[in-house]
């Protein structure tokens, strides 16, 4: 983490840690790469009056003082891996600037927060400026800090006061995750059709969150989670979804050396050395392991088939379903690289895709997504976005990625 708020008065108790997104060693040594800042599961929400029936947060004492150094998360211990037979080439990366840190505290920000909505007229700047600048957890005790001083919920105010994709992006800054991404899940499959990119982007890059979110997605619509997504999807594409749904993530970053060796040659033998595929197989071992996993089953599988498992993935599968197990194999930072690419490299512009990395990424991950979208195509991440959003939804997202 990169600053936090320091214990907000009336002795909340402290937060468990988020964990940390880990190394990625498939794609080489990458400056900056350590263990990242990420989101576990939130359980224990209470009833909060407001805007969606948000339910109420723990609170996050035990924090370092605003305007402190960054401290780098200390990196989730993996067992090692024997006998990992080739190593990626690596891949350049332009190295991680500083990230600015703020003096202040959650009191004033309430206060600031509350002149910049009432009276005519809104002071979208101020907006801007502290939600722009604040981690999430720095965010949910200043949601709680605003209900407790003004007797009124942050995301209703922000809610009646501004509009468009603008007014999204900042509710879905002030909203506990698993709700956040019950609502995106919500958006893919409403109407006609179902946007199946984000579908599948949610439900393979957000492990971490997922135990939390059928939960929330309950309290929000009435509904079971699985049952949605099964009534909206087919096929491979369906199962591989739902095994993302129902998983019990792993620590991240965990590495079980004793089964490396056992995964690469089960997927060989799911995949390339028999006629047809075994599905069921590829599910399985695509699910229910890391990232960080399954990397080091990419490096053993070279050994079997030096062309690795992505090439596999795409030769023996296809469409959404294909898509979704290459999503699993993709490290998290250059996944969402590529979602941002996906939602601006055509007419228009896939705003709901650029929401949810906008929306679910703090400043520092928002800059490794940038550092992997230089790396992938050459450009600017934050040129390309400017180019194609506009107002203070502009604004706002140039501020989470500067």
């Amino acid at each position: 983490m990169y600053g936090a708020y320091p214990p907000a008065p009336g002795g909340y108790p402290p937060q468990p840690n988020y964990g940390a997104y880990p190394a990625q060693p498939a794609y080489g040594a990458q400056p900056g790469y350590g263990a990242q800042p990420g989101y576990g599961a939130q359980p224990g929400y209470g009833a909060q009056p407001g805007y969606g029936a948000y339910p109420g947060q723990p609170a996050y004492g035990a924090q370092p003082a605003y305007g402190a150094a960054p401290v780098a998360a200390a990196p989730v211990a993996a067992a090692p891996v024997a006998a990992v037979p080739v190593a990626a080439a690596p891949v350049a990366v332009v190295a991680v600037g500083p990230i600015n840190t703020f003096v202040g505290t959650p009191e004033a920000d309430a206060d600031a927060l509350r002149n910049a909505i009432v009276g005519a007229g809104t002071d979208d700047s101020e907006l801007i400026r502290i939600l722009g600048n604040r981690t999430y957890a720095q965010r949910m005790t200043l949601m709680q800090v605003y209900q407790q001083r003004h007797a009124r919920s942050l995301r209703d105010d922000l809610h009646g006061d501004t509009s468009g994709n603008y007014r999204k992006l900042l509710e879905m800054l002030v909203a506990p995750r698993p709700y956040v991404i019950a609502e995106c899940l919500h958006k893919a499959m409403a109407g006609a059709g179902t946007a199946d990119y984000q579908l599948l982007t949610i439900l393979t890059q957000f492990d971490q969150d997922m135990p939390g979110v059928p939960a929330a997605y309950r309290q929000l619509y009435g509904k079971d989670l699985v049952t949605e997504v099964k009534r909206e999807t087919s096929g491979h594409f369906e199962d591989v979804l739902v095994s993302c749904i129902l998983r019990r993530p792993q620590p991240p970053g965990f590495v079980n050396a004793a089964t490396v060796q056992l995964d690469a040659q089960a997927f060989y033998k799911a995949g390339e050395a028999r006629l047809g595929t075994n599905d069921k197989e590829y599910i399985r071992i695509m699910t229910t392991n890391t990232n960080a996993h399954l990397l080091a089953v990419d490096q053993a599988y070279r050994g079997i088939s030096p062309k690795g498992m992505m090439a596999a993935i795409k030769s023996e599968t296809s469409g959404n379903y294909g898509l979704a197990l290459q999503s699993l194999l993709t490290p998290h930072h250059r996944w969402m690289a590529q979602a941002v690419h996906h939602a601006i490299d055509r007419p228009g512009t896939e705003d709901a895709l650029l929401l949810i990395v906008f929306g679910l990424h703090d400043k520092q991950d928002l800059h490794f997504i940038r550092n992997e979208y230089r790396t992938l195509y050459q450009r600017d991440m934050m040129t390309d976005v400017k180019r194609d959003i506009s107002g203070n939804y502009e604004r706002l997202a140039l501020t989470l990625m500067a």
